[in-house]
């Protein structure tokens, strides 16, 4: 008995016997061609596919000396990459949309069996704790990649903060308004700087809205520029810690009562700011943003002193969304800590509508801080 030959040879088709064709053997025979044609098919199939194996875990050159197998595993962590950013993406675009999400859900922290503030302390006790998360070396490196801009932590109540000067007292938390939801608006934009160097890796948070109203100054004068203020005590003291007092104002009144929601988290930090003749570093627990911070550039304040820390905050670039501020659901104009650079008598602010203006010093406006936390 004799085998018949073999080729690898793809064959486009298979011949069909017909009626007529009469019996022939042989390996020329009209009856062995289609076996033929299919045991050709069968060994170019064995050849290739025992190729191929023998190509995965072995280098190729084609493939830049990269074995198959890593490749295989490269396409797997691309499509697993290209998820990760397409969700990245679409929190950001939500973000920017002045959507976001809630911290607390993020976290996977419930208020079942606790208090709506002990859930509040416990985010920022994680956020420190993310803060000083380290894989190798002596300086801790931040694992932040839980949050996205626009995130935010609801439920604070402000209502012990006192109405002064004309102003209102805090808000306390309401569903509709959340004029005291809190916005994390930036990822470590102080890290490195100041004449104290800060070291420590943090969140800036901003207030999404206008949790009270106030003056800036009694009278219309910006001399000594922000930190000389009126508002800068009620915030966080005169010496920006807490501490320093002003005559006719309750002492980091704000400051205080945020620390006894979210715990004390706060991270002070060295800001360069002008006192209308020059500039200084400043300590500041909680502060007023700055024009920059919100529209990226100076447009009534001061260039030269007026730009010694000049950042635009994330949360301000990329839309009108957040730099709209409301106070119990209307839009609001609300203070800058930049001084006009045309007069002694106006700081800037941004407008209910949202452009860049300016106000008289003792103008009665929207007090939207922000603060950092590690």
């Amino acid at each position: 008995m004799a085998f018949l030959p073999e080729e690898s040879v793809w064959s486009e088709g298979i011949y069909q016997l017909e009626v007529e064709d009469g019996p022939e053997g042989g390996p020329e025979g009209i009856d062995n061609v289609p076996l033929k044609q299919l045991a050709d098919r069968t060994v170019y199939l064995k050849e290739n596919l025992s190729g191929l194996t023998e190509k995965v875990g072995a280098s190729i050159p084609d493939e830049g000396g990269i074995p198959l197998s890593a490749l295989a595993q490269g396409v797997k962590a691309d499509i697993a990459k290209g998820k990760e950013i397409y969700i990245r993406v679409s929190n950001h675009a939500k973000s920017i949309g002045g959507m976001g999400r809630d911290i607390l859900e993020v976290l996977g922290i419930s208020t079942s069996g606790q208090s709506v503030q002990a859930a509040i302390q416990e985010a920022m006790g994680d956020i420190r704790e993310l803060s000083n998360h380290t894989e190798s070396g002596p300086d801790p490196v931040p694992d932040y990649q839980y949050f996205d801009i626009g995130d935010y932590l609801d439920y604070i109540d402000l209502s012990a903060i006192p109405a002064e000067n004309g102003g209102t007292a805090g808000q306390p938390w309401n569903d509709s308004y959340k004029n005291t939801r809190i916005v994390l608006s930036a990822f470590n934009p102080y890290k490195g700087v100041g004449d104290t160097e800060v070291t420590k890796n943090h969140l800036r948070f901003d207030f999404a809205n206008v949790p009270l109203r106030k003056r800036m100054n009694p009278i219309n004068d910006n001399t000594g520029g922000y930190p000389a203020t009126e508002m800068r005590a009620f915030l966080d003291g005169v010496n920006g810690d807490g501490t320093g007092d002003r005559d006719g104002v309750t002492t980091a009144a704000f400051l205080n009562a945020l620390k006894a929601q979210i715990g004390d988290y706060i991270l002070p930090v060295r800001r360069l700011l002008s006192n209308k003749v020059d500039w200084a570093w400043v300590t500041c627990s909680l502060w007023l943003p700055s024009e920059n911070e919100i529209f990226g550039a100076n447009a009534w304040g001061e260039a030269g002193y007026g730009d010694g820390q000049k950042l635009h905050i994330p949360l301000y670039r990329d839309s009108y969304a957040h730099r709209i501020k409301r106070y119990n659901g209307s839009r609001d104009w609300y203070w800058l800590n930049s001084p006009y650079s045309g007069s002694a008598a106006y700081f800037c602010n941004v407008s209910g509508d949202g452009y860049a203006n300016f106000s008289y010093a003792s103008a009665v406006g929207g007090c939207a801080p922000a603060f950092c936390v590690a």
